[in-house]
């Protein structure tokens, strides 16, 4: 379809028309999201009078990097600006300073985000966490963000210090043996 049909998925332009968004909206919001590239885009091969801009048709899948496609889901996020959004990986392939627009603007559209994700640079934006133990249990509670990274650091750097552990150890038993 049209990358104006990529941008109101589910909706028809009809649709988009009657809730009052016009191509200045959409427009707007792939500025913001640094889209404007794909208003650009040469003509899908075969399609040489094929229209650009919004009207532009392209197999998106198949021209679209993953973190362009990430983005083109936070326009559509934007342009829905639902009250929840469960967002999965959603930042993967972004860059932090995208990351932090996303989650900055869905806040200003009061978008309440719950978001799966490995990225602890995406805790800040979050009040609360639900953590899985991998055996079958979950915590669920408020989330202090900055003591969390303070304490996930110190956890990591005393794993490796245990890691070292295993080194020195093997090595004594060596030099026990001669």
């Amino acid at each position: 379809g049209s990358l104006r049909q990529q941008l109101i998925y589910p909706d028809t332009v009809a649709e988009m028309h009657e809730k009052g968004t016009t191509d200045k909206d959409l427009l707007s919001i792939m500025t913001s999201l640094d889209l404007n590239s794909l208003l650009s885009l040469p003509p899908k091969e075969g399609k040489e009078n094929a229209s650009s801009g919004l009207d532009s048709l392209q197999n998106w899948p198949d021209i679209l990097s993953t973190g362009t496609q990430q983005r083109l889901a936070a326009a559509r996020l934007f342009y829905h600006s639902p009250c929840y959004a469960i967002l999965d990986e959603c930042t993967s392939s972004l860059t932090p300073s995208i990351e932090t627009l996303i989650y900055t603007e869905a806040k200003k559209r009061n978008i309440t985000l719950l978001t799966v994700s490995h990225r602890r640079s995406l805790w800040q934006y979050h009040t609360r966490i639900l953590q899985f133990d991998g055996k079958g249990g979950a915590v669920f509670g408020v989330l202090d963000a900055e003591k969390r990274l303070g304490l996930e650091d110190e956890r990591e750097e005393l794993e490796a210090k245990l890691r070292g552990v295993e080194g020195v150890e093997r090595r004594i038993a060596e030099l026990s043996a001669v």
